[in-house]
């Protein structure tokens, strides 16, 4: 009888993988996805070439992608268990294929920490009244929101304030001849436009951050967040929804409370909760008043600290006069989530799990496959490549920037840095018919150009090169900023983007496929090349504003404490640079409104338009200074 590795060997692990995948849905459900796939995996000989076949490639391609864009990932925020399942399932890929452990520990795994708020304790919330009732509601019924370091509240009078808005463009103002002051603040989620065709222009003010600093700057003791009537299901996101901010928006216990908890607060009052919000949304008339006779006690501790990730790191070595440089191919593996950070432009007010399958499951995807390819190649000559799955993307580049700071192999030694970010929509050109293939940061270097048309000659795709420079939008750019050469390629934003919508059954998997082809001769050709790509300087224009905002060309410090944006760098050539804005200036204010943190930056920058002159106030050696700057 043939052994397994002869029979994978002789018949392909194709035909094994297709088979695999029919019994999927007969035997997930009783052994677990992850042992399925753990299963697969270990079929994959590291001293055997795998079937590159355009079948047995996309099989691989689909059980990957399906597995990182599934339920169990939960988005892979950096928030959830399912970003450790997904960091797993990588780490577990890499050591089937037969790739060397670099990170701690003899592990696959590098971790680090970015800021975020820690809930030091279980938060408590209860009311008394109207009467001498007491309200306790339960486990489930409110959650502790993250947005602020909390505090806490000993008897304080109960005020509802509608939807917590206070607008001079709009002549609307929930706080109007309303005393907050040392009261614990009950507003609605949202605007009272929502759904609406002004929804538009409403939208900003329906940030939790916006309502908290109003609250705050009236006096209130706390807030305490209700959702809608729209919210079929009220379910109530969890501290860990919001717990990635770079730092707190405000001081105050913030809650979120179950609506029908909400309503029995109005019990003794001349209007129902529900009747108030009707009232506000028909005649756009505030309802605020005093519940009385209801008092509120409650904590929250929370501390802004540290919190765990990792990158996922394997390598394979070379043979020969090279061996000792090094090639990295990178993609990013976080995701968003539920929706809470990292810029869902979906109108998120419960947590929905964003899959992330095209963002960036399609390029962890798309790694692992030419980790396998690479892995397979028994004595291969050249430089050794080593495969990196990066957290904390989303949130600002974090993984890739500790990488960078924290090598695992020299980067003197490094000779180039591959990165695929959203390989999974492969477009179409509309002129040739051709696939059309997005290469970016190609002027870190000027033989890349050459190189990637040589390379395409075999594949056939309609190159699109981008000539304006290099943007601080992905993880390739922390290398570049050690002075590397670096590539990026995908497939383009579409309308499913940072969205509950990117599924994995919306991938194009032949695409996929084929852009891992030219990946693979890529790698090959700079893995063996003795006239790599050389470094050069170039234009940067990316960071500095968000997916709907104009952007002005800054480089966040995300680990700052101060109150503000404080900037650790500016793009050169950016609109930030030309205006007079520099490395060490903490932006203040923005447009006349102040600024205390980067979510509140990034939401004033929607409410912007490129090419208009914007006044920024920051902070500089101490003294206020104003800078004009205009957008792109």
């Amino acid at each position: 009888m043939l052994s397994p590795r002869t029979i994978v060997y002789q018949y392909g692990i194709g035909l094994i993988r297709r088979t695999l995948l029919i019994m999927v849905g007969r035997i997930k459900h009783a052994i677990g996805m992850s042992a399925l796939l753990m299963l697969c995996s270990s079929l994959i000989a590291a001293d055997n070439p795998i079937d590159m076949g355009d079948a047995p490639t996309e099989a691989r391609l689909k059980v990957d992608i399906f597995y990182l864009a599934s339920k169990e990932c939960e988005g892979r925020g950096p928030a959830t268990q399912g970003i450790d399942r997904a960091a797993n399932h990588i780490a577990n890929q890499f050591k089937a294929a037969g790739l060397k452990a670099l990170g701690a520990d003899n592990s696959f795994f590098q971790p680090f920490t970015i800021p975020g708020m820690i809930l030091d304790a279980p938060a408590k919330l209860a009311f008394r009244g109207p009467g001498e009732s007491k309200i306790e509601p339960k486990a489930g019924e409110f959650t502790a929101n993250a947005l602020t370091t909390g505090g806490e509240l000993k008897d304080v009078p109960v005020v509802f304030a509608g939807y917590g808005i206070k607008s001079g463009e709009l002549k609307y103002n929930d706080y109007d001849n309303l005393d907050v002051r040392d009261k614990l603040v009950l507003v609605l989620r949202d605007t009272p436009k929502a759904g609406k065709a002004e929804a538009k222009t409403w939208e900003p003010l329906g940030s939790l951050t916006k309502k908290i600093q109003t609250a705050e700057k009236e006096g209130a003791a706390g807030l305490v967040f209700v959702n809608d009537s729209a919210t079929a299901d009220d379910e109530l996101p969890d501290h860990s929804w919001l717990a990635y901010q770079r730092q707190p928006t405000g001081k105050i216990p913030v809650y979120h409370l179950a609506r029908k908890v909400a309503e029995s607060l109005f019990e003794k009052s001349d209007k129902s909760l529900e009747d108030r919000e009707a009232a506000i949304v028909e005649n756009l008339k505030p309802e605020s008043g005093d519940l009385k006779g209801v008092t509120a006690s409650g904590q929250i501790k929370a501390t802004f600290g540290k919190i765990p990730l990792k990158n996922v790191v394997g390598v394979v070595e070379g043979n020969g006069p090279l061996a000792n440089e090094t090639i990295v191919v990178g993609s990013h593996y976080d995701h968003l989530g539920y929706g809470g950070t990292g810029g869902s432009l979906a109108r998120v007010k419960k947590p929905v799990v964003h899959p992330g399958a095209d963002d960036n499951g399609s390029g962890t995807t798309a790694m692992m496959e030419l980790a396998r390819r690479f892995a397979s190649m028994k004595d291969r000559q050249g430089r050794r490549v080593v495969f990196m799955a990066f957290s904390g993307e989303e949130l600002g580049l974090f993984g890739s920037k500790h990488y960078c700071e924290n090598p695992l192999l020299p980067l003197d030694k490094t000779v180039a840095m591959l990165n695929l970010d959203m390989v999974g929509r492969l477009p179409r050109d509309m002129n040739t018919g051709k696939d059309l293939l997005l290469v970016e940061a190609n002027t870190t270097a000027k033989e890349w150009n050459g190189i990637v048309e040589k390379l395409n000659e075999k594949h056939g795709f309609k190159l699109k090169m981008d000539s304006k420079g290099i943007k601080g939008d992905s993880d390739h750019f922390s290398f570049y900023k050690k002075n590397l050469p670096v590539l990026f390629l995908w497939t383009g934003i579409h309308p499913d983007y940072h969205r509950p919508t990117d599924v994995a059954e919306k991938i194009d998997l032949p695409g996929m496929r084929k852009i891992v082809n030219i990946g693979t001769d890529l790698v090959k050709e700079l893995s063996t090349t003795t006239s790599p790509p050389k470094y050069q300087k170039t234009t940067e224009g990316g960071g500095g504003g968000s997916a709907r905002g104009p952007r002005i060309g800054i480089m966040p410090d995300y680990n700052s404490d101060k109150e503000g944006v404080l900037l650790e760098g500016v793009s050169d050539g950016g609109p930030a640079e030309k205006a007079g804005l520099k490395k060490g200036d903490l932006i203040v204010e923005v447009a006349g409104k102040p600024v205390k943190d980067l979510m509140v930056y990034l939401s004033v920058m929607t409410t912007q338009k490129a090419g208009q002159e914007v006044e920024f106030v920051v902070l500089r050696d101490g003294k206020r200074v104003t800078i004009k700057v205009k957008p792109e």
